[in-house]
């Protein structure tokens, strides 16, 4: 493609108001002091047949004929001319027509009679086109398909992206591949996806080391792909291989610092992070650098005006203060230091309750209409039988995609709390009866007057009942469990399963910990787990068996599973 010699390389506002433009990308700021909105410097294409090109149904031209009528600013911008190449097979106009997608039951249709070329060609048109399989709806609904609520726009970013760095190029055209491979059952496409996502990543290696390359923000974003190429494409679905790339990408977004990703694509990146962050910081019982005050409102021209979702992952952020508070309880042996742990745990878990419930309300008056309703379940499972029934006979629908993400994380923080406050209650239970047997005569009082600790005079009835919060295991666990059916309908390229995979793990590793037999739900979870695996979801590098383990040991730590053994000598 070559650009028409003499055009102005300004935006589109400035060339139409016919000032000279600074050329600031990527957007300009004489649009931004005259409070317009950039409208950028991506041009229009205007294509010329020739005899070069393939076209089927359509005759060649070296007169301009096939150039639109209309030769204004806003039509012919750029000719293009796209050679055949002697050296790969021919694509003809039919397969890479840009007039409609085909539906994911037309795919064999599309693409399984061509030969496969020996190597993806990264030329533009086909690139758009493999792209278009998978970002698109399939069926016609004008919505991006990998970028549901706003979290996940930097989809939309990069597909207002004049150019791709290769290797952000070669890492969506991995995960765009593989997904293809999968709906059609192809395993030469999914070998293919994994050469390009190779390529990719020796690309960004360079490019990282190149420090005139180093801050470029496809960059981050080609470290985002290349993550959730091992969520949701890679072939050995290891958890060492999703690890390596968190750890990598996280700490490229701490070197660039808060004040990088304030706008444009690294600030849609960035948000995706903070979603990683949550559960690894779970799993792991360490909270995020993304925790701290610098990273929590710097991004943000405006804190006050985050989005309601930004604002819940804010308060999961601080999810593994929790689990690291119940952790130091049950490795403490003096008694007052149970004491004064568990109480501080007490309040920690008020708090982050009182702040999830004042997001509720403010989530719930956004909302026209109920946030969800019941329906008769449609899914079958291994655990159901005419004696026992269904274990979940209602399954939730929700008006909205975005609305049912921000409950089940709603969901997944008030579940962690309110079995946090429960599990801490059982603890100090456990201390009182410890210290009754002991003879509460041989501690020194250390009343005086505040709200300072004492083990002689403590009793579980200085501190609110717990009421509701016992029901977790049946009402909060049970209202994401409910959830699961309208993520697998949604069927959008395994990202509607893939998002309430992690949910569901926790609810699964909260219920063993749980008083009470649980064992149905538990083999309830492995068979919707299953069932999504089916579905041809990749969810190995978030759900592997590392993971699993990760998860059984925080939730036992979590949780309280144990008996304490305080020192009274």
């Amino acid at each position: 493609m070559v650009g028409v010699p003499g055009r102005s390389k300004g935006c589109h506002n400035c060339r139409s108001r016919k000032i000279k433009c600074d050329g600031e990308r990527p957007s300009c700021k004489n649009c931004a002091k005259s409070n317009r909105i950039c409208t950028g410097y991506q041009k229009k294409h205007a294509f010329i047949l020739s005899k070069d090109m393939v076209a089927d149904g359509a005759t060649s031209s070296h007169d301009g004929s096939a150039l639109p009528a209309d030769r204004s600013e806003s039509s012919m911008v750029m000719v293009s001319r796209w050679r055949k190449s002697s050296s790969k097979p021919a694509i003809s106009s039919a397969q890479l027509s840009a007039s409609s997608t085909p539906r994911d039951n037309d795919l064999p249709s599309a693409i399984g009679n061509t030969t496969l070329p020996k190597e993806i060609p990264v030329r533009s048109v086909f690139r758009d086109r493999i792209l278009a399989l998978n970002l698109e709806d399939p069926h016609n609904v004008p919505t991006v398909r990998l970028a549901y609520g706003e979290r996940n726009d930097w989809l939309l970013h990069i597909l207002d992206l004049p150019e791709l760095t290769p290797a952000l190029e070669d890492s969506l055209l991995a995960i765009a591949v593989a997904q293809l491979g999968q709906r059609t059952s192809r395993p030469e496409l999914l070998h293919e996806s994994l050469k390009l996502y190779t390529k990719g990543l020796a690309e960004l290696r360079l490019d990282i080391l190149n420090p005139s390359k180093r801050n470029n923000d496809q960059n981050l974003a080609a470290c985002l792909a290349s993550l959730l190429y091992e969520v949701t494409a890679s072939p050995g679905g290891t958890q060492s291989g999703y690890k390596a790339h968190y750890l990598g990408t996280l700490e490229l977004l701490r070197l660039r610092g808060a004040g990088a990703h304030g706008s444009g694509l690294a600030h849609s990146v960035f948000k995706v992070l903070r979603i990683h962050a949550v559960f690894n910081g779970i799993v792991k019982r360490e909270k995020s650098f993304l925790a701290d005050a610098e990273w929590v409102d710097g991004p943000w021209p405006q804190p006050d005006s985050k989005p309601p979702f930004e604002r819940l992952i804010d308060i999961l952020l601080g999810l593994p203060d929790l689990s690291a508070q119940r952790h130091a309880q049950w490795t403490t042996q003096n008694p007052l230091g149970v004491l004064s742990g568990a109480l501080a745990s007490v309040r920690s878990g008020t708090i982050m309750e009182a702040g999830l419930e004042k997001w509720f309300d403010s989530f719930k008056a956004t909302v026209p209409g109920a946030l969800y309703h019941p329906e008769l379940s449609k899914f079958d499972s291994a655990v159901d039988s005419p004696d026992t029934g269904r274990i979940f006979p209602v399954a939730f629908q929700f008006p909205a995609f975005v609305i049912a993400n921000n409950l089940v994380y709603y969901w997944v923080a008030l579940m962690a709390v309110q079995a946090h406050l429960c599990f801490t209650y059982a603890m100090l239970t456990q201390l009182v009866a410890m210290l009754d047997a002991a003879g509460r005569e041989t501690f020194s009082c250390t009343c005086d007057g505040s709200e300072a600790p004492c083990l002689q005079h403590f009793s579980m009835e200085r501190l609110p009942a717990l009421g509701h919060r016992e029901l977790w295991p049946r009402t909060t666990a049970y209202n994401i469990a409910q959830s699961v059916e309208y993520f697998m309908e949604q069927r959008q390229q395994g990202f509607g399963p893939g998002e309430i995979v992690p949910a569901l793990a926790l609810v699964q590793g909260f219920w063993r910990c749980a008083p009470g037999d649980w064992n149905r739900e538990v083999a309830w979870v492995d068979d919707m787990i299953k069932r999504i695996r089916e579905q041809g979801v990749s969810i190995g590098g978030c759900l592997g068996k590392s993971v699993k383990q990760d998860l059984q040991a925080v939730t036992r730590i979590f949780c309280g599973q144990g008996t304490i053994r305080p020192n009274f000598n």
